[in-house]
């Protein structure tokens, strides 16, 4: 058998991310490696809850960067930043 394909969250501003998490821990072919998210307390909180690190593997971290700019893009369209 192939080793589980590792997947980390690096967003739970919406409450799904959770369920996807729970979801998740069901299968045999993937698991769930790290929580993240730009609000470091929901973040950790999630980390907490789900038994995984806040840091990211490094191979998500490009991901997470990408993820970040579009958040302050976004922030600064709607005139918050």
């Amino acid at each position: 058998m192939n080793s589980p394909l590792g997947i980390g969250v690096i967003s739970f501003a919406h409450g799904p991310a959770h369920l996807y998490c729970e979801r998740l821990a069901t299968f045999d072919d993937a698991r769930l490696v790290a929580c993240w998210d730009d609000n470091t307390a929901r973040g950790r909180q999630a980390a907490e809850r789900h038994g995984r690190s806040e840091e990211l593997p490094s191979e998500l971290q490009s991901l997470k960067d990408l993820v970040c700019r579009q958040l302050l893009a976004k922030k600064k369209v709607a005139g918050g930043g």
